[in-house]
């Protein structure tokens, strides 16, 4: 777990020693796979012995770097880490992130009615009724109440208008933005370093959006924006920034 998250308890994530007893665990029943053959296996030309595990780590964290890289490379496993480029290039926190962090921070309750406090302000129109059974597909592991929320704040709220929210209470909260990005997330440094280490760095997109609502025009320009970073910041990668797994017999671990 990065520190920013262990020293505020601010995020429920996986004990580094915890982690590394997963790793222990997933190497006992499964082939550990690297990128290239688990791409293999998909196109029906390398059989493993047993099921295949892959490794893929989203977001770009610095304890990917951190913590995660060590304990890879010791088992000399690959993983594949794929990163929001405009996190690590604009040092800014991702608004999704932004969520996650004031979820964790304050109480939920006062956080909510701040959100809707200032959505009614800013944008009255919008519409905050949303379908439980449609929040509870999409937000499985939350609370019907949090996954409401986030459903709302996610599909429901303008871009523009929940970005310059989520800025305010995130500022007023938790502090400078800046700040907290440069711990938060790889330096492009740190993710060249990784490639060099032998794990695979690909594309979750720009800004971290959810791409299914843009414009074709802006998802274009997002993907293209990441791709160009992607290959003028690090190493050429043979299955480019957005190495893709689809149906088979595989299993990943977050």
């Amino acid at each position: 777990m990065c520190e920013i998250c262990h020293a505020r308890g601010l995020i429920k994530g996986l004990l580094t020693e915890d982690f590394r007893r997963q790793i222990a665990a997933l190497g006992q029943r499964y082939e550990m796979a690297t990128l290239g053959s688990a791409l293999a296996f998909m196109r029906s030309e390398y059989r493993p012995a047993r099921d295949l595990c892959l490794l893929t780590f989203d977001d770009g964290l610095k304890d990917h770097f951190t913590e995660v890289l060590p304990i890879l490379s010791e088992r000399r496993l690959q993983g594949v880490f794929f990163v929001p480029t405009a996190c690590l290039e604009q040092t800014h926190v991702a608004s999704v992130h932004k969520n996650h962090f004031l979820l964790a921070a304050v109480d939920f309750d006062e956080y909510r009615r701040a959100f809707l406090g200032e959505l009614r302000r800013r944008h009255p129109e919008t519409k905050t009724e949303v379908d439980q059974a449609t929040v509870a597909a999409t937000y499985r592991w939350d609370t019907p109440e949090v996954g409401a929320f986030k459903f709302l704040l996610n599909y429901r709220v303008p871009e523009p208008v929940r970005d310059t929210i989520l800025d305010a209470l995130f500022a007023a909260y938790l502090g400078n933005e800046r700040a907290f990005a440069r711990e938060l997330y790889l330096s492009w440094q740190d993710a060249y370093q990784m490639q060099e280490a032998g794990m695979v760095v690909g594309s979750h997109s720009h800004n971290h959006t959810v791409l299914s609502l843009l414009s074709d025009e802006r998802q274009r320009k997002d993907l293209e924006t990441c791709t160009a970073l992607l290959h003028g910041r690090l190493r050429p990668s043979p299955c480019g920034p957005f190495p893709t797994l689809t149906g088979g017999s595989t299993a990943t671990t977050t």
